[in-house]
């Protein structure tokens, strides 16, 4: 387990959202290049579907975002009931965290934690970029089959 320790400090972006939000913009160019490219047929009608095609596409890339969140959540939670020194080091991490914040209320410091807590079960779930077994994705099927396993045995 000392390969999940980096995963509560470490800061760094996501590809998942670059690959989102440039399938975003593709769709946004393509739409309105085929409203300004498109000579022979009516423009309306045309508008219309480019529209159409935005509202798809926007809607599609929230909802795969939702699920992608709502799994690495999930994720984490099971590492922090499973594993023991998972949740000792990231209950540090927070504290750590909590430490340093310097919010003025109580809403404030609450919106702060939800997003460090989904930042964190980001991290978990895209693994060490070196090493891509260390995912918490595959990692999690794993450790609840050995817990599954070990509860048998007692």
């Amino acid at each position: 387990m000392g390969k999940l320790k980096h995963f509560a400090l470490r800061v760094g972006g996501r590809w998942a959202d670059t690959l989102s939000g440039l399938a975003i913009w593709v769709g946004i160019l393509a739409s309105l290049g085929s409203l300004f490219f498109s000579a022979s047929l009516p423009r309306v009608p045309l508008f219309a579907l480019a529209l159409a095609m935005l509202a798809a596409i926007w809607f599609a890339a929230l909802y795969w975002k939702s699920v992608r969140e709502c799994n690495n959540l999930t994720y984490y939670i099971g590492y922090l009931l499973l594993l023991d020194d998972t949740r000792a080091l990231h209950k540090q991490s927070f504290d750590d965290w909590l430490r340093q914040s310097d919010a003025k209320d109580a809403g404030t410091l609450s919106i702060a934690a939800i997003h460090a807590i989904g930042r964190m079960a980001d991290r978990l779930a895209a693994g060490d970029p070196k090493e891509p077994a260390t995912s918490s994705v595959l990692g999690f099927h794993g450790v609840v089959w050995n817990r599954l396993k070990e509860l048998r045995q007692t």
